[in-house]
């Protein structure tokens, strides 16, 4: 070993041993006053044993030492011995319990507190007697969560004992801990469902931890956490479950908390975006509206004005408010891919009533700012008239500029365009150039027309084995035309 880490690995040993020493010696002193008759001492050596600091815990111990605290009018060491005396099984005794927090809150420590646990042995006792509103309210004592782990000050979180009372109630013809207790029944059967693998049941119990009832349904295996959620809601979304992927990128998106705070999501942009992306490629709205938002701002991916849009008119089609309202405002603001994404929501009636004028009217402005697509579009709808008068000289503009970029089916058009001169001179060769770029893109419709193009010699050479090329080329893509052309000439074999 390297004699700076040997010597590293030295002082860490002395360190971590002086600090043990440290502590040991502490107690040790702590003791030695305790048993002098500090009550100070005396209620820090309680605290220890009950919550196991330096010693190992036990309680009878720290009782031991709280009460020859809580005898010398300590209050917060009454209020602590009053605790132990209501808390714990072992030590379990009412009078006491009530006895030493009395005598606490008479000196202004912990008035609230021995006001509860009065509550709570009164509900005790008049469930016992058969009140079955007492037994339910009990119930509710010991299923109710706060930050520090207690139910409702006064009795720590219990899942038996709430079952318990709740149990009692309803056998005491309380209607609403009927109900419970058939929820609980459903929630057992979907959890023993979700451990054999059902991602319905596994997206149920996730939903349930997420919601804090889970615990209370019975489910010793569980606790009320967000971690569990997040458990449950990958089983059940890497089996495909599109509203668990949307959960699970939800948790996060967040970073959400568990009621308990032990149980932490932290906050993963990139998780967050993954699991948004599988549910909204199975047309989860509210996935789709929140892939788009963080494509809009960069979180966890790559800022994307258009990949935004998409997702924003994906949501939008489906009628969510927020995608629509988020996608209409980009394209005011001038967002070419919002622009022809609204254009495509307008053209065919998606999310929004169907109206040509209006498509014409946001295809014009993002086919202005050079959208490829959008003017690909255009130059349809001048084409066919719809929204706007027929103008195959229109039509022709528009094709050019997309096709001038790259747009395949653009340049599909405008081979067509001159072939037959719509809008345009008929122009054999131009048609025979346009058409041979976009099949070189894989075009099958180009390449058919390619292909007729060199078998009849229009615009360039007659060449029966190009022809036959093109001819097979579209063929292989399922163009009908091309297979039937070929089934029509056996002699000819495409390789």
């Amino acid at each position: 070993m390297d004699e700076s880490l040997l010597a590293l690995a030295l002082i860490l040993v002395t360190v971590l041993a002086g600090m043990n020493l440290a502590c040991v010696d502490d107690t040790t002193q702590l003791r030695k006053a305790a048993e002098r008759g500090d009550a100070e001492a005396q209620y820090e050596v309680g605290q220890r044993y009950e919550y196991g600091w330096d010693v190992p815990e036990n309680y009878s111990e720290a009782a031991k030492w709280y009460r020859l605290a809580a005898e010398q009018g300590l209050a917060k060491a009454q209020n602590s011995l009053g605790w132990m005396y209501f808390d714990s099984d072992v030590l379990y005794d009412e009078l006491e319990a009530v006895k030493w927090l009395r005598l606490a809150a008479e000196q202004g420590y912990g008035e609230i507190e021995l006001v509860h646990v009065e509550h709570i042995i009164e509900l005790r006792k008049a469930a016992e007697q058969g009140d079955a509103d007492a037994s339910f309210d009990l119930s509710e004592q010991y299923s109710t969560i706060n930050n520090n782990g207690f139910a409702n000050r006064g009795v720590k979180y219990d899942n038996q004992e709430a079952v318990k009372w709740l149990r009692l109630a309803a056998e005491q013809g309380h209607a609403l801990a009927s109900e419970y207790l058939a929820e609980m029944e459903i929630n057992e059967k979907m959890f023993n469902a979700a451990k054999q693998g059902d991602s319905e049941a596994q997206y149920g119990v996730g939903a349930l931890c997420a919601d804090g009832w889970l615990a209370y349904g019975g489910v010793p295996d569980l606790t009320l956490n967000m971690a569990e959620a997040a458990k449950w809601y990958r089983r059940a979304a890497v089996q495909g479950h599109a509203e668990a992927q949307y959960s699970l990128g939800d948790l996060y998106a967040n970073g959400k908390v568990g009621e308990l705070r032990i149980s932490e999501v932290a906050q993963n942009f990139g998780e967050a975006a993954r699991w948004y992306r599988w549910a909204a490629e199975q047309g989860h709205a509210k996935a789709q509206y929140e892939l788009g938002l963080m494509y809009a701002n960069g979180n966890g991916v790559s800022k994307n004005d258009s990949t935004t849009a998409y997702w924003y008119r994906r949501a939008a089609e489906q009628g969510h408010a927020g995608a629509m309202g988020a996608l209409r405002l980009a394209a005011l603001q001038g967002d070419a891919a919002a622009q022809f994404n609204l254009a495509l929501m307008y053209d065919y009636g998606e999310g929004i009533p169907e109206n040509d004028s209006e498509a014409v009217r946001w295809y014009r402005l993002a086919a202005e700012q050079g959208d490829a697509k959008a003017q690909f579009n255009l130059a349809a709808m001048y084409l066919f008239g719809e929204g706007i008068p027929e103008n195959y000289s229109e039509a022709a503009k528009w094709h050019r500029l997309a096709a001038e970029q790259g747009d395949a089916d653009a340049q599909f058009n405008l081979g067509l365009q001159y072939f037959y001169g719509w809008g345009v001179s008929e122009d054999n060769s131009k048609a025979a150039r346009w058409l041979r770029r976009a099949a070189e893109q894989g075009n099958a419709k180009a390449q058919y027309e390619l292909g007729k193009i060199y078998y009849d010699g229009y615009g360039v050479s007659e060449d029966y084995s190009k022809a036959t090329e093109w001819f097979c080329m579209a063929a292989e893509q399922g163009h009908a035309e091309a297979q039937s052309w070929l089934n029509m000439r056996p002699h000819i074999a495409c390789d």
